[in-house]
């Protein structure tokens, strides 16, 4: 396993586009494979536990919070423990 002195492991966000259409054809072109459909409904997982770290700074875990709020009116949003 790769990581680095920033990170306990390498995380990354994956494919990034403009849109889900360039992301498609861009993982169906390093792949060979097509993607799978979109599931009807999408979940955000969130460990909120992590908003209470003492190194975070107040304004941005109010950040956070009010951003899981707003995903929360388009996604359900699941809490869960831990590294995703």
């Amino acid at each position: 396993m790769l990581s680095n002195e920033l990170a306990p492991s390498p995380g990354h966000a994956g494919l990034l586009a403009a849109d889900v259409a360039v992301t498609t054809r861009v993982f169906a072109a390093i792949t060979g494979q097509s993607a799978a459909a979109p599931p009807a409904a999408l979940r955000v997982g969130a460990d909120r536990s992590r908003m209470e770290h003492p190194t975070l700074q107040p304004a941005v875990a109010a950040t956070l919070r009010d951003a899981l709020t707003r995903m929360g009116q388009a996604f359900s949003v699941i809490d869960v423990d831990g590294p995703c």
